[in-house]
Parts: structure tokens; sequence; C-alpha cells
């Protein structure tokens, strides 16, 4: 059950970003402070959503979790050193963790 929560948020948190196209929303001006602009809010959307995926069949349930653990530690270090978001960057941090000891509970099956 904890599987399909995590990918549904995944698969939201993807589509946001994917389908973010006013110029005013957070998305996208996140990912134009950050520098790198639409390729690469879309490459996010992209590996969240296939993340997701991944966690949902149980023989690549290690596999999402990797892509998408990797995904909030960049996330994390993304807002704290390049937005300076100190404490926005606990979220991605947080959910990191979260990853990881999903991972390990899956790791020790």
């Amino acid at each position: 059950m904890i599987i399909l929560g995590v990918s549904i948020v995944f698969l939201i948190g993807g589509a946001e970003k994917f389908f973010a196209t006013n110029p005013n929303s957070h998305w996208v001006s996140m990912f134009h402070q950050i520098g790198l602009g639409d390729w690469f809010r879309y490459f996010a959307a992209v590996v969240e959503v296939l993340g997701a995926a991944l966690i949902l069949i149980p023989r690549t349930v290690l596999i999402g979790v990797a892509l998408l653990s990797v995904t909030m530690a960049c996330a994390a270090v993304i807002v704290f050193f390049v937005l300076g978001q100190r404490g926005e960057s606990l979220f991605p941090a947080l959910i990191f963790l979260g990853l990881l000891a999903l991972g390990w509970k899956h790791w020790n099956k």
C-alpha cells in the first residue's frame, strides 16, 4: 500500500512539472531560477513518472526507488545550494530518507 502511495505522489509531481505551462507557475519559475530552463523541468518530470511506474512492478521496485532517491537527493542539493533556500531543501531531503527506508525494506525481503 505504501508503494502505491509513493507512486501516486511522484506521478502527480511529475505530471505537474510536465504540464506546467504558465510562466508564473511554481515549477516553471523554479526551474528557470536553477538556470536550466524547461528542458530540465521536462527531464525531471519524465524521471519522476518513470520512477513511479518502476516501483509498481515487483521486479523493478529497487530500480525505481534508486531512481527516485537520486532525484530527491539532487533536488535537496539544488534547492539548498543553487536556490539558497535552506529550509525548503528539508522537504526533498526527508523524501530521500523515506525512499531509502523503502528501498532498505525491499532489499531485505
